[in-house]
């Protein structure tokens, strides 16, 4: 059984409110969920001391299956929107590509 941790269950941790737990879950969704507990540690300003918290009471249990993309069709906003792929590393790929 999958468990999929909500807002209200991120709130409930002292130190996180409601903008801290968006955060979070818009990460991992941008991520197609966390593969490892150490993303969560990337979060846009998220303390550290707070994550660890967090990691206290909820673990990556499964990695999920991210779906993968052809880079050789993909578009421009398609490979930029990968997270750890800024502006200039994907210009870079499509100047080398092309």
């Amino acid at each position: 059984m999958l468990i999929v941790i909500t807002l209200n269950d991120l709130t409930v941790i002292k130190g996180v409110g409601e903008k801290t737990a968006n955060r979070i879950l818009n990460y991992r969704t941008k991520l197609q969920s966390f593969s490892n507990d150490s993303q969560l540690y990337e979060v846009y300003y998220l303390d550290k001391e707070i994550a660890d918290e967090i990691l206290k009471h909820f673990k990556v249990l499964k990695v999920p299956i991210i779906k993968k993309i052809n880079i050789n069709e993909a578009t421009f906003k398609e490979v930029l929107s990968i997270v750890y792929l800024d502006y200039d590393l994907t210009k870079k790929i499509f100047n080398y590509r092309d």
